[in-house]
């Protein structure tokens, strides 16, 4: 079987903790890098994997990965589920002892593991997300001097991650660009411009940028975003340029984005957001009644299921959007 490092048992781990999966076993979600390398070691000789610290070296020097050293080990009659516990637990000292040697699976992982930990609010992952993602460029760049295409390289990454890598890079340098910085933003968004699969989020953060310096600029950049865009809609995309117009202040735009959000909105949660974009337009507006009128109107939904399909014909729905639209309309007026 093909083993792309720790992704998937990170993606299990995390919902695990966050109570979003129940029905998983505990080596699935088990953290193994607090486990002592005795017990790894034991465990391993209980599944008939017989290593100590000198073997497990001596096989590290004769392979490039802790795939490669797994299937070393595993024997073709051995259970998918066994065979997966011998590779978590192989994978682990090889992060331990094979520092010399770093896999592309074993820099993804620490990848996930301080992106996890940013998230999390930890500040000492700050200095080390930097770092990360300075050698991540490195990496990347020196798989297109091999010959590969830079999209296929990116992909390629992403492939050993349980981070949605691109989603995860918006939001950082977003949150960056909030903060008002601008130097190491731009250095991001040029380090990996070539890499993403849709390079417009790329363009939405440049056009946020530059209106730190001069918004009349932006203008036009954000003209030729909206024309691509309506090549290829993107509900999620024209949410964030919803917040940027909010920011920007451009009822007329505001409105015109808003409704080709409309069109491709496809499930309850798309619709919540929407109307939440819709209420903090509003309030930053500070006109209090139409933001207490988009309130009433998402509180009267009530809980429904977030990935449940939008009825499009039904009354509440064409109620909820002709009322949002005609208060963006006369807001606009």
């Amino acid at each position: 079987m093909e083993f792309k490092g720790r992704a998937l048992f990170n993606v299990l781990r995390i919902n695990y903790r966050d109570g979003l999966l129940t029905d998983v076993k505990p080596w699935q979600v088990e953290d193994y890098r607090a486990l002592d390398d005795e017990t790894i070691f034991n465990r391993l000789a209980f599944l008939d994997i017989h290593l100590d610290e000198e073997s497990l070296l001596l096989y590290i020097n004769e392979c490039d990965s802790p795939e490669e050293l797994a299937e070393c080990l595993l024997d073709e009659n051995q259970s998918v589920e066994i065979r997966q516990q011998i590779y978590l637990l192989v994978f682990e000292l090889w992060r331990r002892y094979g520092t010399d040697k770093q896999s592309i699976s074993i820099f993804c992982d620490e990848l996930d593991h301080i992106i996890e930990a940013y998230e999390d609010g930890e500040e000492e992952a700050r200095e080390s997300l930097f770092q990360s993602l300075e050698a991540l460029e490195d990496i990347l760049d020196e798989s297109v001097d091999q010959g590969n295409k830079p999209q296929r390289a990116f992909q390629e990454i992403k492939s050993f991650l349980c981070h949605d890598l691109e989603a995860f890079l918006f939001e950082f340098i977003s949150g960056l660009i909030d903060k008002g910085h601008e130097t190491y933003p731009s250095e991001l968004i040029d380090a990996f411009y070539e890499y993403y699969s849709d390079t417009l989020w790329l363009d939405l953060l440049r056009i946020r940028l530059l209106a730190l310096v001069d918004l009349t600029d932006t203008l036009p950049m954000l003209e030729r975003l909206l024309e691509e865009l309506e090549e290829t809609p993107n509900f999620q995309l024209y949410l964030e340029v919803l917040k940027f117009l909010t920011y920007v202040g451009d009822s007329k735009q505001f409105h015109y984005v808003f409704e080709q959000a409309i069109t491709v909105l496809r499930t309850e949660e798309d619709l919540d957001e929407l109307l939440d974009v819709a209420m903090n337009y509003f309030h930053t507006m500070e006109k209090p009644e139409e933001e207490k009128e988009v309130r009433s109107l998402i509180e009267s939904r009530g809980e429904l299921p977030p990935m449940k399909v939008v009825d499009t014909d039904s009354e509440t729905y064409h109620k909820l959007i002709q009322l949002v639209v005609r208060v963006l309309s006369l807001q606009e007026g």
